[in-house]
């Protein structure tokens, strides 16, 4: 048995009533075919962790909604009195398109509103000419028992869009949200909404975290949802439920595009971000919607419905050329999709900075220099090497590469030697590279400069692996303790894994960045941060300055040494931790609801207080 799946299975037997929870009402059953599914999709070595990262997920959640997401009837107390105080509470309007919807579902979706904390909502059900002869009743006798339900007939099926664009058109409120038929929403939701508009009165587009609803009532699969995060959203719907927008906007922007059924929510929220700007784009890290898991749904798969992929791949190529970006929307087999950016035809200049430790750096240089070369894509106009006597002739005896190569004799340190090298570099592009690393990917170089060469962008990283290892690196999560900074590699980030993301640091091991943003930035601080943590503290000046650091994990590096969780100093810690004391205490990239304990981030304390718990808003130390 190999380690990786041998630390995994210690890990499922440790999970307490993990097996009783399999074996409940035919999970057993349900386990097997998402073991299936891991191993023809990641393959047999990585299936064991996958399961253990579900497990582990789904095994202590019910724990975490009992003492974090259940509201007493003195915190629902509390909640109405901050309500009382708002100066303004907007119309919410809530969207929910109907058609055959079984009586259950649909009972219990328009309860859910009905027992809003917050009162001043509206719910608009257009019914798109169920031919199942209960729905009408039913929707008539809802619509009596509340003058806040608004109902329409459709005389034709026209699909999801078009009844969508009908409630729409119904709508009065100042923002609306949309809900499923079958879907419930959490009762604290509208208020949660309408508390977050009063601090933001300039908000877009406001979404929440979520998770699902068995038939059983049993909820289960949260996803902890990062703060905006415009990488992630061109492969996944992460704005998706509970979303909640700015009625004139989305009018302005069409409305649902008939044509996009399936993805249909993510099309207008695309089209709505395209006509706002990121700072009006707000996240509640609160999990205020439950999607139903019913046999079809997409909740329960996403190739359930094969018209919704090519819908989606769809919108987020029309997103693409709305912005003036070339790239092509790939779809990956589990039905998310790959940005793939195209280069310009006159390629820039790439200079590829090199920081040589010791002679074993020369000589892992050596033996990849041909991979680096030939797998890159596209032409590397200089390598710069930078590091000491010895190292630099290692490294450079005898001559063997086809680039042109300069030898820069520098100090200790190893963000010294990356600022010198890359101030006597000459390229448009500057990547940093480790000379431990070696391509196991085609177009390595290409890929990373396409993403550097986009408006916007700060530093880009690479999946870093190590050989015989399911463990991968390339970019920090943030995160504090003790009173100092604590750093996480970004592997199995749930419902992230594998996706381009921006993070709020990438590692120099694999960096990539345009030399005018390199200098804008100031680059690596050497004088405070002389051995690690220097490229941290230069992508959070990107980001001070409005840059997205950018995830590609398609691309990949791999290093004969064994991928280590990164640990600080702790001087180096705190002196991080003092400069940057927001962004470790909430890593915007991350969520305040997850665990900051590794190699499965689950559901733990919440790092953020409520807005019905008495204290201060403050963060929570984990």
């Amino acid at each position: 048995m190999s380690v990786p799946i041998g630390k995994a299975l210690a890990m499922i037997r440790q999970l307490p009533g993990a097996a009783w929870r399999l074996g409940r009402r035919g999970r057993l059953l349900h386990a097997a075919r998402f073991l299936a599914r891991v191993v023809w999709r990641h393959g047999p070595t990585n299936a064991a962790l996958e399961l253990a990262l579900h497990l582990a997920q789904d095994a202590p959640y019910a724990d975490w909604i009992a003492q974090h997401d259940t509201l007493g009837e003195t915190e629902r107390q509390r909640l109405q009195s901050v309500l009382a105080a708002l100066p303004e509470q907007p119309l919410i309007s809530l969207l929910m398109p109907t058609y055959n919807s079984p009586e259950r579902w649909l009972r219990e979706a328009v309860d859910s509103i009905r027992a809003q904390l917050y009162p001043r909502w509206q719910l608009c059900l257009v019914d798109d000419a169920s031919t199942a002869p209960h729905v009408r009743p039913i929707l008539e006798a809802l619509a009596r028992q509340d003058n806040r339900i608004r109902l329409r007939f459709r005389d034709a099926n026209g699909h999801i869009s078009a009844a969508s664009n009908d409630a729409l058109e119904m709508a009065e409120g100042e923002f609306v949200g949309l809900v499923d038929h079958d879907d419930l929403l959490a009762p604290h939701a509208l208020a949660l909404v309408a508390i977050e508009l009063a601090s933001h009165p300039d908000a877009d587009l406001i979404y929440s975290d979520e998770d699902k609803i068995d038939l059983d009532g049993r909820r289960f699969g949260p996803y902890f949802k990062p703060d905006w995060n415009p990488d992630l959203m061109r492969c996944q719907n992460m704005i998706s439920h509970f979303g909640v927008y700015r009625t004139r906007l989305a009018k302005q922007v069409g409305g649902f595009r008939p044509g996009y059924e399936g993805s249909q929510d993510w099309d207008l929220a695309l089209r709505v971000i395209d006509a706002s700007e990121a700072g009006r784009i707000r996240h509640l890290p609160y999990v205020l919607y439950h999607w139903r898991t019913v046999p079809g749904s997409t909740s329960t798969s996403v190739d359930a419905k094969s018209y919704a992929i090519d819908a989606g791949r769809k919108a987020v190529a029309d997103h693409l050329a709305r912005l003036g970006l070339r790239a092509d929307a790939v779809h990956l087999r589990h039905g998310h999709l790959r940005i793939r950016y195209v280069l310009p035809e006159a390629l820039p200049r790439v200079s590829v900075v090199v920081a040589l430790g010791c002679v074993e750096d020369g000589q892992a240089l050596r033996r990849h220099l041909v991979d680096w070369i030939g797998r890159a894509g596209m032409p590397i106009a200089e390598l710069i090497l930078s590091g000491a006597a010895e190292a630099l002739a290692s490294a450079t005896t005898p001559r063997t590469a086809a680039v042109p190569m300069l030898a820069v004799e520098s100090g200790p340190g190893a963000a010294n030697r990356l600022r010198e090298g890359a101030a006597r570099a000459g390229g448009e592009v500057l990547v940093f590279l480790s000379p431990r690393l070696a391509p196991q990917t085609d177009d390595w170089l290409s890929d990373l400069v396409a993403h550097a060469l986009r408006p916007g962008t700060g530093a880009v990283g690479a999946c870093l692996t190590a050989a015989g290892s399911t463990r991968s690196a390339g970019g920090y999560i943030l995160g504090a303790a003790t009173g100092a900074a604590l750093l996480r590699n970004p592997d199995r980030l749930p419902a992230r894994t594998g996706f381009q993301q921006n993070l709020s640091a990438i590692s120099a091991d694999c960096l990539a960045v345009l030399r005018a943003r390199y200098v804008e930035a100031g680059g690596l601080d050497a004088a405070a941060f002389p051995d690690r943590w220097a490229d941290v503290d230069f992508c959070l000046r990107l980001r001070q300055l409005g840059y997205w650091n950018v995830w590609a994990p398609h691309v990949v590096l791999s290093s004969r040494q064994p991928i280590a969780e990164p640990t600080p100093d702790p001087r180096d810690g705190k002196a991080l931790l003092d400069r940057w004391p927001a962004w470790f205490a909430s890593d915007p990239a991350y969520n305040p609801n997850l665990s900051l304990t590794w190699p499965i981030p689950t559901a733990g304390r919440p790092r953020h207080l409520p807005p019905w718990r008495a204290e201060s808003n403050t963060a929570v130390p984990q």
